[in-house]
């Protein structure tokens, strides 16, 4: 490392660089300034930290919860699950009733009978994960599509509880396709509605859509002379 000094007010301060590229200095207060690269990169490592910030980063991005909770929809799961149930859910809190899996294949199974033959109560993390599973692979052939079906971790290890919000709302919209008479949950799903036409009505069609579109039969250039010419009136 090579030594370089400031001199200001009449001080001189010592300094120790790695670079050995420096500009003379002298006793008229001027500072010693590093390489151009120094510079530069001191130049915008201080500019960015001139951004205006709110979560205490000099990066300027203000975090944010992508995924918020929200408890009356988590209210609204808890209340449909009884009801399918029949029966009253334990008390605690909304992902704590829900993290073993337990519950979930008794839901799966009363929605579309003997989906999950085995169901651990008690057990290993492993054990109760496997039910989590085992609910998720029940429900995708249910017909729950496999972007909406949360991960094992986001509901044993709270990673994000809202995808399994989410994952339950998409269960039970879907039921009503099922033919399910029971409880529902969210809005219901948008029927199908099929139409057919035939050859007569589709030539009707084409002809009504081409008169809308302005009709243009018979129009010609003629009488307008060539282009550029002056148009008489």
């Amino acid at each position: 490392m090579m030594p370089y000094s400031v001199a200001t007010r009449g001080v001189r301060f010592s300094f120790y660089s790695t670079s050995s590229k420096f500009q003379s200095h002298t006793q008229s207060g001027k500072v010693t300034v590093a390489e151009e690269t120094t510079q530069q990169q001191n130049a915008a490592s201080t500019e960015r930290c001139q951004i205006p910030f709110t979560s205490g980063s000099c990066s300027g991005h203000k975090l944010s919860r992508v995924n918020a909770r929200n408890k009356e929809q988590e209210t609204e799961v808890l209340a449909w699950i009884e009801a399918v149930l029949g029966e009253k859910l334990p008390p605690g809190n909304y992902d704590d009733i829900l993290k073993d899996g337990v519950i979930l294949c008794n839901l799966i199974n009363k929605l579309a009978p003997g989906s999950v033959k085995k169901i651990q109560s008690k057990g290993t993390n492993f054990q109760l994960m496997e039910n989590i599973q085992r609910f998720q692979a029940a429900i995708k052939n249910y017909g729950v599509p496999q972007e909406e079906i949360f991960q094992t971790a986001d509901l044993f290890e709270k990673r994000n509880i809202p995808q399994v919000t989410l994952c339950l709302y998409a269960l039970g919209r879907l039921t009503q396709k099922h033919g399910w008479t029971g409880p529902s949950l969210g809005p219901k799903m948008a029927e199908e509605n099929k139409r057919t036409f035939s050859d007569d009505q589709l030539r009707a069609s084409e002809g009504h859509l081409g008169l809308q579109m302005g009709y243009n039969k018979g129009a010609s250039q003629a009488g307008h002379g060539g282009f550029g010419n002056t148009r008489h009136m």
